[in-house]
């Protein structure tokens, strides 16, 4: 599954955020992350996996889809600020129901 976003994700930034400097970086990383999950995938049993995957997967994938949404959530204040507002809280409330 990190696999599978990160490549919508690097896909997305060099196509929509390519005159960015960070785009490049974010890219790599996502790309990395493809590349370890192929490795465990093909040469590590699942239960064998490490565990610092998945941390750098999530903190990546965090990072990057803050990235990308953050314009479209801008330009969805500019349109409407009420609905700003509302994925703001869903997003948090989300955030908060996760189990730990």
């Amino acid at each position: 599954m990190p696999a599978g976003l990160a490549v919508v994700l690097a896909l997305t930034l060099l196509r929509m955020f390519a005159d960015k400097p960070w785009a490049p970086i974010l890219a790599g990383a996502c790309a990395g992350i493809v590349a370890k999950a192929a490795y465990s995938f093909v040469f590590a049993g699942y239960w064998h996996q490490a565990s610092w995957y998945f941390g750098f997967a999530m903190l990546v994938l965090s990072v990057t889809l803050a990235a990308v949404t953050g314009p479209a959530l801008a330009r969805l204040w500019q349109l409407v600020p009420a609905a700003a507002w509302g994925v703001g809280v869903f997003l948090v409330a989300f955030g908060l129901l996760q189990p730990q």
